[in-house]
């Protein structure tokens, strides 16, 4: 399909080459993509989708992970630790707690994910009880907070 420009329409349109000055012709231009602007401007997300590509370096319990962040542009963040939001996990100091970490482990252990980290303004609507962040975390389009839940290594909570 060949490439059109605005200059190109003008001309076939025939507002330039009747007489008209260059100006108009610029003019009716700048209309035709003030007219588009909204069009592309929905086109767009309207927030910060605050989702990363993440290398998991640590699993420190069923729901517990250190990951190194990719944030872009060759900037990383490494070794943030990151709490899986809306569930838990037993702890591994008994045989339930060591199950969780070792299926988390088995998941995502070592593996790129793609972590959604929770946006807010208060500490309290982003950390959990540890001063860890919460996020949503996705292997292969597969939730793993979901996964852990519905293995019977996690719980559902309402609470970080």
């Amino acid at each position: 399909m060949e490439m059109r420009t605005v200059r190109d329409f003008v001309c076939r349109a025939g507002w330039v080459g009747h007489g008209l000055r260059r100006s108009t012709g610029a003019l009716a231009a700048a209309a035709l993509l003030a007219l588009a602007a909204p069009a592309l401007a929905e086109d767009g997300p309207t927030e910060a989708p605050y989702t990363y590509r993440a290398e998991v370096v640590n699993v420190v319990d069923g729901d517990t992970i250190d990951v190194h962040l990719d944030l872009g542009f060759y900037v990383w963040i490494r070794y943030q630790r990151i709490h899986l939001y809306g569930i838990d996990a037993p702890e591994p100091g008994d045989a339930a707690g060591t199950a969780a970490t070792e299926h988390l482990t088995s998941l995502i252990g070592g593996k790129t994910v793609i972590l959604k980290s929770l946006r807010g303004e208060d500490p309290p609507d982003r950390e959990g009880s540890f001063n860890n962040w919460l996020g949503l975390v996705w292997l292969d389009g597969k939730s793993i907070n979901d996964a852990m839940v519905e293995s019977g290594n996690a719980a559902r909570t309402d609470t970080p």
